[in-house]
């Protein structure tokens, strides 16, 4: 329900979230951090995230070690959960970057060109991941 005012304009959340570029995701991918909706839905979600010209760079990144989440927990958690990982995956076109995976396969349906323009700006390395943010 906040505003803010930016010169004439005003900015609420939800215009904040449309501008959101590179979304660091929250506790690990799990289901309380990442909420599913629509657009049209009155609470922040996924959905709200990356609209307009945000959506061409909309990147996420998530913190997880999937192999102690399962082998040292009782019962075993999954980081992070397949359902939102398949959701940051469609919504930002592959650009998904995980701590404990490699470097992330160029999704069927992005061109070699938009694949290349990600992959220019990402770094990875054995202990972090660095992605450049485009000011175009």
């Amino acid at each position: 329900d906040v505003s803010f005012r930016d010169g004439e304009a005003t900015v609420t959340a939800r215009d904040l979230l449309a501008r959101t570029v590179l979304y660091k995701v929250g506790h690990h991918g799990s289901h309380n951090a990442t909420l599913s909706g629509t657009a049209h839905d009155e609470y922040p979600n996924l959905a709200w995230m990356a609209q307009g010209p945000a959506a061409a760079e909309f990147t996420a990144m998530i913190t997880a070690v999937n192999a102690w989440a399962t082998t040292k927990n009782d019962p075993p958690w999954v980081h992070p959960l397949p359902a939102i990982k398949e959701a940051l995956l469609q919504k930002a076109r592959g650009r998904v970057l995980q701590t404990d995976e490699n470097e992330p396969a160029k999704p069927s349906g992005v061109s070699a060109g938009e694949w290349k323009k990600f992959t220019d700006r990402t770094v990875r390395e054995s202990l972090y991941f660095d992605w450049q943010v485009s000011d175009e």
